[in-house]
Parts: C-alpha cells; structure tokens; sequence
C-alpha cells in the first residue's frame, strides 16, 4: 500500500509496510525501519521526529527522522478492534489522530501517552487540522467538529449531512468537502456559518 510521501529536512519519507528516507535530490536511500504498519496514512515529519499511524491496527509511530529509531509506539485508549488511517496533525507538544472508534485522540507527542479524546456518533477517518489553538476534523456521523486543542472541549459542531472529508483552515475560513459531492466554507470562530 503506497502511504503519500512527506518532505521535511531534507529527507523524503514514504510509508509501505516498512518506512523508508529518501535522498529527494538523488533518490537513494537514508534509512530504512521496518513497522507492523499496514496501509498507514500519510505521516507526519515535525521536529526531528516521524509520526505514522498504522493504518490497519491501532498503533500509532514515532521514529526519529534522521535516522528511523523507535522512539515510541502507541496504542490510544481505543475501545474496539478499530484502525486509525488518518494523518496526524501537531500542536505543540500534542499529536492528534482520527479513529474508526469514532474518535479523535490526543497524544502526548514526546510519549505516546493518551491525553484525552472525543468521542463523536461516526469513524473519524478525515485527518485533524489545527490553527489557532483549535483542531478541526470531520465525521461519518456528516458535523463538522470544532474542539479545544488543550482539553478536547467541543467549542461547536456544524451538521452537513454527509460523510466530512479533512478540512482545510486559511483566513478564518474551514474549507472541506463531503461525500455527497459538496463543497463548504465555514466560518472558524467564533459562531460557524457555512457560505
């Protein structure tokens, strides 16, 4: 399963079972790390560290990304053989990741360590953005969420009534699609309209 590749520092990174480094001017490889990880989702580079999430299972990875060492491995507090396929977004020093347990995690990104979560009525399956203090992310259950990227508290939710695909956030502005083949712009803060 090809995961989309990440740029960061130099190094290109993609996601297949194993997870590899590529030199992007030439091509060769800087490092190679074997996972457990089946059709993960598109990783994460921030801060010298690698963040994957295992796509078939229920773990989520951090390697180093110079040079692909475990740093830690994860298993969220998730309450049913689930899978998290989603990208993780950081805030600080915060990781977050959508769950077909029909939540959205917070995990300690030093650790692993689950902070909180929120839980909502579908699979999180679109990747988490964060601005501003806020995470963003939408829902099988057809909102689009709003929570305090601190503790998880839902600042508000939008019902557009169909599967929420990731959202985008630029001027104040969420911009997402759904599956029913709609096209939103919401207002972030501080009360959502949808345009």
């Amino acid at each position: 399963m090809l995961a989309a590749a990440g740029i960061r520092e130099g190094r290109l990174h993609d996601a297949r079972h194993t997870v590899q480094a590529f030199d992007p001017a030439t091509g060769m490889t800087r490092w190679k790390q074997s996972t457990p990880a089946v059709e993960p989702g598109t990783p994460l580079v921030h801060d010298g560290c690698l963040y994957l999430a295992a796509g078939q299972g229920s773990h989520v990875y951090a390697l180093d990304a110079a040079t692909g060492t475990h740093r830690w491995q994860a298993w969220p507090d998730i309450q049913s053989v689930s899978s998290i396929k989603t990208a993780p977004a950081i805030y600080r020093d915060t990781l977050y990741v959508g769950s077909r347990d029909h939540r959205l995690y917070a995990l300690n990104a030093t650790t692993g360590e689950t902070r909180w979560h929120v839980t909502t009525g579908g699979e999180v399956d679109s990747s988490p953005t964060v601005t501003d203090g806020t995470v963003y992310f939408g829902s099988a259950d057809g909102h689009l969420w709003a929570v305090s990227a601190q503790n998880g508290q839902v600042r508000w939710k939008v019902p557009l009534g169909a599967h929420v695909q990731t959202p985008v956030v630029a001027d104040g502005v969420v911009y997402l699609g759904t599956q029913d083949g709609h096209l939103y712009a919401v207002d972030a803060i501080p009360a959502p309209r949808t345009n």
